[in-house]
């Protein structure tokens, strides 16, 4: 038996049986790490629910990953479209017009 402590902590738990079970460890240890959640994934699709409304039914599955794609971008840059059409920059040379 084990107290409730050490129940859990499930990677405490593993460590401490490392020398028993060596292979087992390394498999729980590549499994308790992995994060719970991740609020990049997260953020994302609570952004597609900005642009999948009532109104935009017919969006096809290419489209909605085209404008999750751009929001990304957007969003990581810290810039908006207007910006980049007021700058002059085209998109596929990265020069003024």
């Amino acid at each position: 038996m084990c107290s409730t402590s050490s129940c859990t902590n499930l990677f405490a738990f593993w460590e401490r049986q490392n020398d028993l079970y060596p292979f087992l460890y390394l498999i729980a240890r590549d499994v308790l790490i992995v994060s719970a959640t991740n609020t990049a994934v997260e953020r994302l699709f609570s952004a597609s629910e900005n642009s999948v409304t009532e109104a935009r039914t017919r969006l096809s599955a290419q489209k909605v990953d085209k404008l999750m794609f751009l929001k990304k971008i957007f969003d990581d840059s810290g810039t908006t479209p207007l910006l980049i059409i007021n700058s002059g920059t085209t998109a596929s040379k990265g020069k003024k017009r």
